[in-house]
């Protein structure tokens, strides 16, 4: 699943027209988390450069380019956790707790980081303690680290941190959880598109496998995790760029994994493309829905025309859709076509009321050069978050009678009676 939460994980890279090269976005203050009360977890890659703006928390992160977020909600209490990648010494995490009757706000460095460290997070309810799980990178090592919220106090602490594996840093890493406090993480190595891919699981105690890291069956780059709550065994998809450059979904079982096996396997996605896929995300329902469901975003970029596509892929029990293009105006699918303008980093992620409410998707476009305020274009010419509400199949629908991009989500748009929250 994506967790009890919704996850927000803020990235600004730069991307040329080549899709293996970057271009120098403009610089985008934004971090939000938005938070469908009682909650998936979401994966994002909006476009950041100063990120942790809390008034009462403001974090020494102004250089930050790859963040990670998560938000659980645990009866009123509501949890919200950041990390980023760049500081001025080392990195760490920021929380912005909702407990009882206050709120509360803080901060701590991870223990093993740099000033540059990609990191990613995720909160667990672990038989009514609330964890934080941290992964990181540090300067030979990936590292996980553990904090748990101390009620009496209103601060998380920290409990421990060790590292699980080493070599070069490659081109992503994530992690996800699920509601039997399992979680899974997954990264590359630096070996570009013939590299390996990695995946180890554990609890907020203890890894499984003793610790030693599952290798992938594929090569490849890029991977992102969800994890399906299953009340017999939890379903672990994977998705990722393949060596050639394809889009995959890998299914494997949790307990398959966490004892060190691949043998579960299957690819219910393989998509192939001349144009070239890059950032894949993928997200799930949590013990809703079917095992089978997903939903994966992808940028695919067209160099020779420039055009930039959003493109998704959505699996409702077992029936895998077609590509679909969240950005070319297509009625049933986007509100207004934005090709010619560079959209990337994509993000996806469920309702809570899945399957009755259906799925969310994100992205970062830069309209700097376009019109603004026309029928389904964006109010402003900037750079902006784009959030789209879909059906349960991952299909655009109207908001209040209009279909339209949405820059910045808030409360009295979201139309299912659920809540927004910036930090």
């Amino acid at each position: 699943m994506k967790d009890q939460s919704i996850k927000l994980t803020n990235q600004l890279q730069h991307h040329n027209t080549s899709t293996s090269q970057y271009f120098n976005c403009k610089a985008f203050k934004l971090l939000i988390i938005v938070m469908m009360l009682a909650t998936v977890k979401m994966e994002a890659q909006f476009t950041g450069s100063t990120v942790f703006k809390d008034t009462a928390a403001t974090v020494n992160a102004n250089t930050a380019r790859y963040t990670g977020n998560d938000a659980l909600q645990d009866g009123s209490d509501i949890y919200r956790v950041s990390c980023w990648d760049q500081g001025s010494s080392a990195v760490g995490m920021a929380w912005r707790v909702h407990y009882g009757a206050g709120d509360y706000t803080g901060k701590i460095t991870f223990t093993s980081s740099l000033s540059t460290s990609p990191s990613d997070i995720c909160l667990i309810n672990d038989r009514g303690t609330i964890y934080a799980i941290a992964t990181y990178y540090g300067a030979t090592d990936y590292f996980w680290e553990v904090f748990s919220w101390n009620t009496s106090t209103k601060v998380f602490n920290w409990v421990s941190n060790s590292p699980f594996a080493s070599g070069s840093y490659g081109n992503t890493l994530h992690i996800d959880a699920d509601e039997k406090s399992n979680f899974c993480i997954v990264w590359d190595d630096a070996s570009g598109t013939s590299g390996n891919m990695y995946a180890v699981t554990g609890t907020p105690s203890a890894l499984y496998n003793s610790g030693t890291p599952v290798t992938l069956v594929n090569k490849g780059k890029m991977p992102d995790v969800a994890i399906f709550n299953d009340a017999n065994n939890e379903t672990v998809h994977i998705t990722y760029i393949e060596d050639g450059g394809d889009l995959y979904v890998d299914d494997y079982t949790f307990s398959g994994l966490s004892a060190g096996s691949t043998a579960s396997r299957t690819n219910p996605l393989f998509d192939p493309t001349t144009l070239g896929y890059d950032y894949p995300r993928i997200a799930c329902p949590n013990s809703s829905g079917d095992y089978r469901d997903w939903t994966v975003v992808v940028q695919e970029v067209d160099a020779p025309n420039a055009l930039w596509y959003i493109v998704g892929f959505n699996d409702n029990a077992g029936t895998v859709s077609s590509a679909i293009i969240y950005n070319d105006g297509t009625s049933g699918n986007s509100p207004f076509p934005t090709l010619t303008y560079q959209n990337s980093f994509p993000v996806v992620t469920y309702d809570d009321n899945y399957p009755s409410d259906g799925i969310w998707v994100g992205w970062t476009l830069d309209w700097t050069g376009g019109a603004a305020g026309g029928t389904g274009q964006p109010t402003a010419a900037a750079v902006l978050p784009i959030v789209l509400k879909c059906d349960n199949v991952g299909m655009s629908v109207p908001v209040s009678g209009t279909t339209t991009y949405w820059e910045v989500p808030d409360a009295a748009s979201l139309v299912t009676a659920d809540s927004v929250a910036f930090l």
